[in-house]
């Protein structure tokens, strides 16, 4: 008859504690099961908290103790023990003890033990803490952290307002060195500021993690030799998560990507909540810049106020890098010059844009407000993005294209979601809602289009390049309502060359102040297969008749059932 028994020492703050399990110990044992007891020890180290939060001070200690997924013993004070009988085989012991800045409880220690009979032991390591509340103690902090190990995890809690300058420079950009399987918590509800130009706030390396969670992190706005993204994710499997009210703002530089934040080189970047603002770049990514295999996901925040001389003034992303929104807002994000483009997103020729949420608003660039997707000539490709939900909305180009820009060879794929309230305000701007470039491609199986402003091609407009070949749009399903063409195509405008397949969906109540309420055709390709093709595209208005479909010496092709004026004079 044997017992099995932990025994955790000391508290939360102390570097690295052994708790060792014993069978060898007197107990009860039988049935295939085991009695643990974990103890906390009496040590005269303090929980990490000070006077003002929460109501702990230095002699109140409290944990919680879970074994898989039970808790089995809640405030549990030093020296307290607890007793619990389990499965023989393997188990999680987890210690949890309370953030002091939030008061939420957080994981002190967390270890796999395998309890059976015979010599059993269970070493656990605490997971190391730091008061920091100025430069030196940050410094102090990242030199532990770099000399500390692999598979560690690591609690900083920023007290005070930080301002970095004076430091060992090469300290000065926080990198946890080739440290690898690492997790760095930064918390508290304070500001960390750069202050020393050309230097990064934080890199976050190869094999390592970094939690942000409600700190302010504080670039430099004002030094034209400014060249350096103020937050870095570089490396496989390095990983980067925003948390609470945690923000990346105020940083201005030059000729680098990523004003904000650069993911890069296999990195990931994880955006639950939080706000990147203020940031701008001379190159692309004014908030922040996805390439080289790195990937941005965005679940919540706010993405906004960021501006480029280029492109992506919110988000730009290429070269297999990746993107994905299903919660958030990008807004009021500009790219600001002449011919700039992606105000909200950019996504180069070899980048990805997956959007199932979110919204993406009130962004301002020449062409493209909302969202660009490029082209790349000398390979023919282009990015491509995908939207099955969300929104895109209240965008406004100074010249072409309010909501989404297909570039060439780029591809646009929308099942759902709606791209709604956008503008071209240009001298002839063309593609309110949407605009297909030469050798672009929009596929629209569902979602919605509406209330989108543009001289022609107030909802969609299908361009060409004036030589051999056009866009092509092929509709399925969705709606295209209640868009605005202040001269031709309401709802859809298809250039010279382009192409209009549709095989399903709805064009209504859209309006244009010249010809074709529902649709122009102007020489372009229109490819009609819907069975109930005269009530799909219904109930639009023009100045002039037709109101529904309007053809400029185009016939109508496809299995649709028309007559033959209606082929070629529209409806």
């Amino acid at each position: 008859m044997k017992r099995i028994i932990a025994v955790l020492a000391a508290s939360v703050v102390i570097l690295s504690l052994i708790a060792s399990c014993s069978n060898d110990l007197p107990g009860d044992r039988s049935g295939g099961t085991a009695t643990i007891t974990i103890r906390l020890g009496e040590g005269t180290s303090r929980v990490l908290t000070w006077p003002g939060y929460n109501g702990f001070d230095e002699t109140t200690i409290l944990h919680d103790i879970i074994i898989d997924t039970e808790t089995v013993g809640s405030d549990v004070k030093a020296g307290d023990s607890v007793t619990y009988e389990v499965e023989l085989g393997n188990h999680t012991v987890i210690v949890k003890g309370y953030d002091p800045a939030s008061g939420d409880l957080m994981s002190y220690a967390e270890n796999s033990i395998n309890v059976k009979e015979g010599s059993n032991s269970c070493p656990m390591s605490m997971n190391q803490a730091f008061d920091v509340n100025d430069p030196y103690k940050l410094q102090d902090a990242v030199m532990e952290i770099i000399s500390g190990g692999n598979d560690r995890e690591y609690y900083m809690f920023i007290n005070e307002d930080i301002t970095i300058s004076g430091v060992d420079p090469s300290i000065l950009s926080p990198s946890f060195g080739n440290a690898a399987g690492i997790t760095v918590n930064i918390r508290g509800d304070k500001k960390i500021t750069l202050d020393t130009a050309g230097n990064h706030l934080l890199i976050v390396n190869a094999n390592q993690t970094v939690i942000l969670r409600d700190v302010d992190l504080v670039g430099i706005s004002n030094d034209p030799n400014h060249n350096a993204s103020l937050v870095v994710v570089y490396g496989s499997n390095a990983k980067l998560f925003m948390e609470g009210s945690a923000s990346v703002s105020g940083n201005k530089i030059y000729n680098i990507f990523g004003g904000g934040v650069y993911v890069t080189n296999g990195g990931a970047f994880t955006m639950s909540s939080g706000t990147i603002s203020g940031n701008y770049s001379s190159a692309p990514g004014g908030g922040v810049c996805v390439d080289d295999n790195g990937s941005f996901a965005m679940s919540g925040g706010t993405i906004t106020d960021n501006d480029t001389s280029v492109g992506g003034g919110g988000v730009y992303v290429d070269n297999n890098g990746s993107f994905s929104m299903s919660g958030g807002t990008i807004s009021g994000n500009k790219a600001t010059g002449s011919y700039t483009c992606g105000g909200g997103v950019l996504v180069g020729p070899f980048g990805s844009f997956t959007m199932s949420g979110g919204e993406i608003s009130n962004n301002r660039a020449y062409e493209a407000a909302a969202v660009l997707i490029a082209s790349e000539y000398t390979y023919l490709t282009g990015g491509s993005f995908i939207m099955s939900g969300g929104t895109i909305k209240n965008n406004t180009a100074d010249e072409n294209v309010g909501g989404v820009l297909v570039g060439a060879y780029g591809s646009f794929t929308m099942s759902g979601g709606t791209i709604s309230g956008n503008s071209a305000t240009g001298s002839y701007p063309c593609g309110g809602g949407v605009h297909v470039y030469t050798d672009g491609t929009f596929t629209m199986s569902g979602g919605e289009i509406s209330d989108n402003t543009a001289d022609e091609g107030g909802g969609v407009f299908v361009a060409n390049d004036n030589i051999s070949a056009g866009g092509a749009f092929t509709m399925s399903g969705g709606t295209i309502k209640d868009n605005t063409a202040n001269y031709n195509g309401g709802g859809v405008y298809i250039d010279d060359f382009g192409t209009f397949d549709m095989n399903g969906g709805t064009i209504k109540d859209n309006t244009a102040k010249n010809y074709g309420g529902g649709v122009f055709a102007d020489n372009g390709t229109f490819v009609l297969n819907s069975p109930a093709a005269k009530s799909s595209i219904d109930n639009n208005t023009a100045a002039y008749p037709p109101n529904n479909v309007c053809l400029a010496g185009v016939t109508i092709t496809g299995t649709a059932a028309l007559t033959t004026a209606e082929r070629t004079s529209g409806w």
